[in-house]
């Protein structure tokens, strides 16, 4: 899985986490991955992920609560399995 995130102009606020989930929902989400963002991502974030068969839930936050796009630049986040884009925003 690859985690691509070009945050807007206030990286900082940016964070995300992958979490693990059980089928139904019959065990609390156990995280495997999290980051959080700073001036220094700027440019954007790339994370290579090496996960075992399963359920999944990714969540992407902004702390300042106004998004990604566009008050402040415009930020977009993609979700890639294989090289093939399955999920953006």
């Amino acid at each position: 899985l690859t985690v691509a995130v070009t945050p807007d102009d206030r990286p900082e606020e940016t964070s995300w986490r992958l979490e693990e989930t059980a089928g139904g929902g019959a065990r609390t989400p156990v995280a495997v991955a999290h980051a959080a963002l700073n001036a220094s991502h700027a440019q954007g974030s790339v994370v290579e992920l090496w996960l075992p068969d399963g359920s999944y839930t990714f969540t992407i936050m902004d702390a300042g609560g106004d998004g990604l796009c566009c008050a402040h630049g415009r930020g977009v986040y993609g979700l890639l399995l294989d090289g093939a884009l399955f999920a953006q925003g």
